[in-house]
């Protein structure tokens, strides 16, 4: 693939390689789980199922967030194209909820402004969990 057309806009996202293992580590758990949903899904249902319906549809959308800003770390974009989910066919425009949010917000798409709110909330609470998990450490 052309670089021009996979990285139109490259800035490198830094962080540290303590945060990138911690990303790396949190989408091969994300993966386990989300074949695991896969194959409980996948059997004849003797239940209801629609909890974990959506719990796969939110495991997808952390690994996709989580790859996103694995992404820009090395300056490259995860998503280039509309996302299906959320998106107002045939416009631009899509529905986006940043990580762990609840209220969604109607935005034109532009990749480079996607990438950049995903990686900011994420990494935030990233940050914000390794900073509880210090003081909790430390006396």
């Amino acid at each position: 693939m052309n670089n021009a057309t996979t990285n139109p806009h490259p800035q490198t996202l830094a962080l540290s390689p303590a945060l990138r293992r911690r990303m790396r580590a949190d989408v091969a758990e994300l993966a386990r789980e989300a074949r695991a949903l896969k194959q409980r899904l996948r059997q004849r249902w003797h239940e209801p199922m629609g909890a974990a319906q959506r719990r796969l549809s939110q495991v997808k959308i952390d690994v996709t967030y989580r790859l996103i800003a694995l992404a820009a770390a090395r300056g490259r974009f995860h998503l280039l194209a509309l996302p299906r989910r959320g998106s107002i066919p045939g416009t631009d425009q899509y529905y986006f909820g940043a990580p762990g949010a609840t209220l969604y917000i109607l935005a034109s798409w532009d990749p480079a402004a996607h990438r950049e709110s995903v990686v900011r909330e994420l990494v935030s609470s990233y940050e914000s969990a390794c900073t509880s998990a210090a003081e909790q450490v430390s006396p």
